[in-house]
């Protein structure tokens, strides 16, 4: 709600509505007629569609990138549908997301989209013509949803390295778990060394955990000593057979 009407006019508006409604009992309609004594107007289509309706979103993603005319000018065109059963009380849902091209060269460009039919193109210019690392769709996961967006090793490898967001780099880890262990051991192994958060250090333990390859035995051995007690109980349930050389870390 914050990321649709603004995060000034969020706080302005539930700083009313907390001082109005203080120790008192509220309804849904309070809530709406605080948006409309503090900022003016009614937000009826999102109340409509995300709170008296039912069900979520489920977006569809796919991306290509394009060269409009040779030579001239570049673009990547974002192709977004709403796959989700539509029926008499869940339609299609209407909401501004951010779109996000992450390059090789650091860059990045970011366009934002109200996105609200079945289906919807968003495009983000590239007049650089930078190639394209990893495409970001909902950046910080700012959306109630459920989304299918297939992506390259290489691409998921770029995201999970370089994705400024926690959630975004912690998505690329998790849809590694299809990848092979030769693929993405490496990958996996360096990660651990690198990540700060702990729920990713955890998914990685995860997925290293019934590996005998010395690389996933060495992040085992350094999740057993972690820091943080998620990524210590995530080896110690996810390891089905201890290997001899690991039962001192046990």
């Amino acid at each position: 709600m914050m990321d649709v009407f603004g995060e000034d006019q969020f706080r302005r508006m539930i700083h009313y509505y907390l001082n109005h409604h203080a120790y008192g009992n509220v309804e849904t309609n309070d809530l709406y007629q605080a948006f409309q004594d503090t900022l003016g107007y009614s937000p009826f289509w999102f109340f409509d569609e995300w709170i008296y309706r039912g069900g979520e979103p489920h977006y569809d993603v796919s991306y290509k990138d394009v060269t409009v005319h040779p030579g001239a000018s570049r673009q990547t065109e974002i192709s977004v549908r709403q796959i989700h059963p539509v029926d008499e009380l869940v339609g299609y849902f209407t909401m501004p997301i951010a779109f996000e091209v992450h390059y090789m060269d650091g860059t990045f460009d970011r366009v934002k989209q109200t996105i609200s039919g079945p289906a919807d193109t968003a495009v983000v210019p590239n007049p650089g013509k930078r190639t394209i690392a990893f495409v970001l769709f909902d950046p910080g996961s700012m959306v109630l949803k459920s989304v299918t967006f297939k992506k390259s090793f290489e691409e998921l490898r770029n995201q999970a390295l370089h994705a400024p967001l926690m959630i975004d780099r912690y998505d690329a880890v998790a849809a590694m778990d299809s990848v092979d262990l030769p693929v993405k051991r490496r990958l996996l192994a360096e990660l651990f060394d690198r990540e700060d958060f702990f729920y990713i250090r955890e998914e990685i333990v995860r997925q290293l955990a019934n590996d005998n390859d010395e690389a996933s035995l060495g992040v085992l051995r350094k999740a057993l000593r972690d820091r943080a007690d998620a990524v210590r109980s995530s080896a110690l349930k996810n390891v089905p057979i201890i290997p001899a050389t690991l039962r001192p870390d046990f």
